[in-house]
């Protein structure tokens, strides 16, 4: 089991304004299936940017822009990713979690997204969307209309290992992935006119592109209207024991589902090597409503029998399509039940563009 803190920067409108206190201060202890899917510009420096103005308007496009055309091709499992990652800094229970945003090739979106902090049991929601072909080709037309379906990765250039930031992937009619140390700070700290402090690990900021800016702002803050909360066949749980001496700043609660104990989900974990426990069925619908449908790392103390206490950290999470269960890193699609879809996806110039909102920058960097 790994720990390490955890810097939750989310770039977009809706998170600043809901976790502002914790925009570059707090580590966030994101401590908050495979179910099958259904059919069911900144150019330049971001240091030297300094927008005065508290409502910045990002417009598609920024740059010259093709016109758009018609494309077919055979989609591989996942069309469209975004994770935020929050490096390797040691010191809270930090399982990989969802990705901010994913699009399936079958129309399955999968959003996360932010509770009040101070939720009894969990700090985020993961929402399920249908995008029928139309609103999927709108996506994809939109990034090709912002250029970033040609952007290469390397072009943004942070020398820094491990770092937290972003990871963006496109598997359209053209394809790339990439991760972005330190991408939601740079936004941040050029469209606000402030420096971010957590950035003097390095030592000169890297061109943030047009392109590399609006899909981040396109994936980060993708309107969630029309989705409902996800409901997962299986969620996948990571506990560990822990001696409450060492975390005299843990918030401890109690542990009142009657379903499972702690104690005997950590016994199974220690059973096996590989971190965590996959409950599916009446177990993992139970405990999913016990934690109001909800995720992040808690500490629990629980009482047995006898009166004796133990005390836990605790995560439960929703096990994601195709997802590859494993207590390092995200990986979707599992190898074992990727593929290809058998019938071909075709966008259209037809299907439009989506509108880009309006950033108002109602915020200020501690």
């Amino acid at each position: 089991m790994r720990w390490r803190n955890r810097t939750c920067i989310i770039a977009t409108v809706k998170q600043y304004l809901s976790l502002l206190f914790f925009a570059f201060t707090l580590g966030c202890s994101h401590v908050s299936s495979p179910a099958n899917p259904t059919s069911s510009v900144i150019t330049g420096t971001a240091a030297v940017e300094t927008a005065v103005a508290t409502t910045v308007t990002s417009k598609i496009p920024s740059t010259p822009q093709p016109p758009l055309k018609a494309h077919e091709w055979t989609p591989e499992t996942v069309l469209l990713r975004l994770d935020f990652t929050h490096g390797d800094n040691g010191g809270i229970l930090a399982p990989p979690d969802p990705p901010h945003f994913i699009l399936y090739s079958d129309g399955n979106l999968l959003l996360q997204y932010p509770l009040l902090a101070g939720m009894p049991h969990g700090d985020w929601q993961l929402l399920h969307k249908k995008l029928e072909r139309g609103e999927m080709c709108r996506v994809l037309n939109t990034l090709d209309q912002a250029g970033f379906l040609d952007y290469n990765p390397s072009n943004y250039k942070v020398d820094v290992k491990d770092a937290r930031g972003a990871y963006i992937e496109v598997n359209a009619w053209e394809s790339h992935k990439g991760e972005y140390p330190f991408l939601p700070e740079y936004i941040v700290e050029a469209l606000s006119g402030q420096s971010a402090p957590t950035l003097s690990e390095v030592a000169e900021a890297p061109v943030i592109s047009p392109a590399l800016r609006e899909a981040y702002y396109l994936l980060g803050d993708y309107p969630e209207s029309g989705s409902e909360v996800y409901q997962p066949e299986k969620l996948i749980v990571w506990v560990v024991s822990l001696d409450p001496q060492s975390h005299p700043d843990a918030q401890w609660q109690d542990w009142r589902f009657s379903g499972l104990t702690l104690a005997w989900m950590f016994s199974r974990i220690e059973l096996k090597d590989d971190g965590f426990i996959i409950l599916e069925g009446a177990a993992a619908k139970s405990l999913y409503e016990y934690l109001d449908e909800s995720f992040s790392t808690h500490f629990y103390i629980e009482t047995g029998k006898s009166g004796e206490k133990g005390y836990y950290a605790f995560y439960a999470r929703p096990l994601l399509p195709y997802e590859l269960p494993n207590d390092d890193r995200l990986m979707i699609p599992d190898p074992a039940l990727a593929k290809t879809s058998e019938v071909k996806l075709k966008c259209l110039p037809s299907d439009g563009v989506m509108p880009t909102p309006a950033h108002n920058l109602i915020f200020s960097i501690p």
